[in-house]
């Protein structure tokens, strides 16, 4: 039951950070829940309250390596830990079957096994777990929390897939050595969440979601090099499978509205401008589109309530103050060239910013580009001090050597009304045509109430995420049957049906 270190929470994920080619995003398809039945009365709501907690928990993300094998494992996960400066591979982890397969899953497991398992770390046969299983955050679950989770995991289909070993160096292979680490790492922090009665009931819920079952910090708090929380440091930031996980404390969040925040995780949009790319986005899809806007709410008011303990204090001026910027906010994504960045220093790999100018690198390091935060998530920067570290590091490749002229990628698609029309009547037609299932037929003046009842968003992401909003009555089939539908296409698509629909709408500039 092992699970992927550093790959879930990272909100402002660094690809193709300031680069002047515009990278489309491709058709992708997540890890699909299975369907099962959950009964009635008392046994429908256990099953419903696990499912939520496993999806709180994007436990799919890590044990599904197929698609069409929903939690059977096989994930290959590379995790690393800092030492002199750099981050070194640790080994490879494979996720292990969690169906109900009694042969090759968890089937034969009792509840107090898989209790012992989540909330201590420990597996049925007494060896211990490696970290990379989060039940470091887990603990804090409570034994109803696992019983409606364990209720849950032995609801959903059992599949027949054997586990693979762990490649992991000889001496870690001493599973009784992590006695040694619970008692540093674990044992004086385990145990159920306890609600902080001088906190509202909101930031106590945000607090259990974030600290428990969303295990923000795996990813989002640096870990020491024996691959612990550092605690201290909790939600400042760190680098996770080649991306950079953002300080997300309430210091860096200060500027950003809890609906900006909420946004991230519905809409995958960046506060200020810019796509959430990479893992982070599939734990969007995963996992945080299926939470209840509520709950959204509360992780946001959290961690907004979280401090930076070494907050960076912008004292000097010029290139001293450019530096201590682009070393607080920068250096994460642009010396590794994580998740595309152009790396400080490369001259070939900030060539077309180069040429498309320094007023529109400007523009896009202010405002957020691609996936790159607006401001660099710098809440305390002023755009001058924006402009000044593009400017410090400009200067680094500007001198570096000649500039070879290269065109510029393809421009975006920007799909129109006609792409809109096209798509429904190719694919929302079969349904929307005729009322099939109780869709409303295009032009029908209810579809005016529904806007003014969800409004055009709430409309979208009943289309691409049914369910996973407010699960409310008319949701679309998932992406409306189309498996090769993008995002944008599907926009397209709503805004026609609206357009069509609506009188007096206009909803072409959205």
């Amino acid at each position: 039951m092992i699970k992927v270190n550093y790959i879930f929470c990272v909100l402002f994920l660094c690809s193709n950070a300031l680069s002047g080619e515009v990278v489309q995003n491709p058709v992708e398809h997540w890890a699909e829940y299975p369907e099962i039945n959950y009964g009635v009365g008392e046994e429908k709501a256990l099953l419903e309250k696990g499912e939520y907690l496993v999806k709180a928990g994007d436990c799919i993300a890590c044990h599904t390596s197929s698609t069409k094998q929903p939690f059977a494992g096989g994930n290959a996960v590379k995790p690393t830990i800092p030492l002199l400066g750099m981050q070194i591979p640790i080994g490879t982890f494979y996720s292990p079957n969690i169906t109900p397969d009694k042969k090759t899953g968890i089937g034969r497991w009792t509840e107090a096994e898989f209790s012992r398992a989540m909330r201590h770390g420990v597996s049925p046969d007494g060896s211990q777990y490696y970290p990379v299983f989060p039940y470091v955050w887990f603990t804090k679950l409570s034994e109803n929390d696992i019983k409606a989770m364990y209720a849950y995991m032995m609801r959903i289909p059992a599949i027949e897939k054997e586990n693979k070993p762990h490649d992991i160096p000889w001496i870690m292979q001493w599973r009784f050595l992590m006695l040694g680490w619970k008692l540093l790492f674990f044992y004086p922090f385990d145990g159920e969440f306890k609600p902080d009665p001088e906190q509202t009931d909101q930031w106590n819920r945000g607090a259990f979601l974030v600290e428990g079952p969303g295990h923000c910090g795996m990813c989002h708090t640096p870990v020491t090099m024996f691959g612990s929380p550092q605690r201290d440091m909790a939600y400042t930031g760190s680098v996770i499978d080649g991306y950079a996980a953002p300080n997300i404390t309430g210091s860096s969040l200060k500027k950003v509205s809890v609906d900006k925040l909420v946004r991230v995780f519905l809409y995958d949009e960046l506060p200020g401008g810019g796509q959430v790319r990479g893992p982070m986005k599939e734990v969007n899809h995963d996992s945080l589109v299926y939470l209840k806007q509520s709950d959204l709410e509360a992780i946001s008011v959290y961690l907004k309530s979280t401090v930076d303990p070494k907050p960076l204090k912008l004292s000097g001026s010029g290139m001293e103050k450019a530096s201590l910027i682009y070393n607080k906010y920068c250096v994460n994504c642009h010396a590794s060239g994580a998740g595309g960045a152009p790396k400080y220093g490369d001259v070939m790999g900030w060539q077309a910013i180069i040429e498309q100018g320094k007023e529109k690198t400007y523009t896009h390091a202010i405002n957020g580009y691609n996936s790159m935060p607006a401001m660099g998530s710098c809440a305390d920067c002023t755009d001058d001090d924006i402009k000044l570290t593009v400017d410090y590091m400009l200067q680094a490749v500007e001198s570096g050597g000649d500039i070879i002229a290269r065109p510029l990628g393809e421009p975006p698609v920007e799909y129109t009304l006609k792409d809109g029309e096209r798509v429904f009547n190719e694919v929302c037609v079969t349904c929307h045509q005729e009322g099939t299932l109780g869709a409303l037929q295009l032009g029908d003046p209810r579809w005016g109430e529904v806007l003014d009842r969800k409004g055009f968003f709430g409309m979208l992401n009943g289309v691409i995420h049914p369910r996973g909003y407010e699960n409310t009555k008319g949701d679309c089939v998932k992406r409306g049957a189309c498996k090769t539908c993008d995002d944008g296409i599907l926009i397209a698509a709503v805004k026609y049906i609206i357009n069509q629909s609506v009188e007096g709408a206009n909803y072409v500039l959205w």
